[in-house]
Order: C-alpha cells, then structure tokens, then sequence
C-alpha cells in the first residue's frame, strides 16, 4: 500500500533535506536560512512556520537524520546486538553499514558530526536529547567502552574516505574537514562521558 504524504508533510521533508545538504557544505554555523529559502524558492516566513529558528531547524534536522538512520539502516538494532553481544561478526556488520552510508548516503554522516561538534560545544549532548532516546528505544544502557570503540571506528570511517564522496555528491567545498577534527578531538571525551551511558 502506497503512503500518501500532505503537502505539509512533503514541503516539511523538503526543507530539512534541502537544508541539511545546505549546513553540510557551509557548515552550521556560517550556513544560513536565508540561503536555504532562495533555494526553495519559498518565503522565510513559510519556514519559520515548519520551523520557528534556526536552532529548532538544525536539531529537527538531526532527529530526522537518526530517524533515517534507524528505519533505513538499522543502526538502532545494531548498537543493542553490539552492546548484548560485542561480537567480531556484528561489529563487522556495524561498521559494513556505516562505509556503505557513507558511499550512499554521505551527507546523513557529515551531519551527524556537524551536528554533535555544534551541541557539544554549547554543552548539549545530543544523546540526552528525550528524541533521540525514544528514536533509538533502547531497552539497556550502552556499555562505555564498546561505545567508545564505536565511537572511533565511526570517525575513521568518515575521514578515511567521506571527504572524496561529499566531494561528489555536492560538488563544492565542504568545511574544513582538518579543522573539524581538531574540534572533534577535543570534544570526543564528552561523549564517552555521557552521563546517559551510566544511567
């Protein structure tokens, strides 16, 4: 059976995907919503009604990210079989799914990152968010070292070889991708101390 989608759903879903590409190539902070409804050819008006701020925009951007993430890759279930059973076999599926996004998908992970370096430095941690709990049902907490493994894999993964496919796939520059290493690097420990991974 077919989903039928109303216009305000389309237009809603329109605007995220268009604006995640937008963030993904100037980058959030210097990337702007003016921009982005010149692209839509739509009023600001129009998205501050989907989207009341830009800060709104950015984190319903996110949540939609992680959604895909889950309902197309399954990284939900993936993350729980990790922490149940931490097997060779299901951190090699793990990180299979996660080069294959990158190959498909790219600018889902390139915002993913964006995203969390940006929270992070305004001392939000994107996995507290009540969202993104509910988004990824976890039914047991995630053991720190195996999400610190995880967590590693998942940035090498996207410096080895995302550059050259966001390169493709926008066909502009990206940010500095040195540059947002360094401010990864000094932000990472937050995440492996997310008071949620002792909860």
């Amino acid at each position: 059976m077919e989903i039928r989608y109303s216009k305000a759903e389309k237009t809603r879903t329109l605007i995220i995907n268009t604006a995640r590409k937008h963030f993904c190539i100037k980058g959030i902070e210097q990337g702007n919503v003016h921009d982005i409804v010149d692209k839509l050819d739509i009023s600001q008006r129009t998205l501050y009604r989907y989207f009341p701020s830009k800060d709104i925009l950015l984190k319903e951007i996110y949540l939609a990210t992680i959604s895909r993430f889950n309902q197309m890759y399954k990284i939900n279930i993936l993350l729980e079989m990790v922490n149940k059973q931490n097997s060779s076999q299901i951190l090699k599926t793990y990180y299979d799914v996660i080069r294959h996004i990158a190959k498909t998908e790219p600018e889902l992970l390139l915002y993913d990152l964006l995203y969390n370096c940006y929270a992070l430095e305004r001392h939000e941690d994107p996995l507290n968010y009540p969202e993104i709990r509910s988004i990824h049902n976890y039914d047991t907490h995630i053991d720190a070292s195996i999400y610190k493994n995880i967590t590693v894999e998942f940035i090498r993964v996207i410096f080895s070889g995302i550059q050259k496919d966001i390169l493709l796939e926008f066909q502009k520059e990206v940010p500095d991708m040195n540059e947002l290493i360094i401010r990864w690097d000094k932000i990472a420990a937050n995440m492996i101390n997310n008071p949620f991974l002792d909860s």
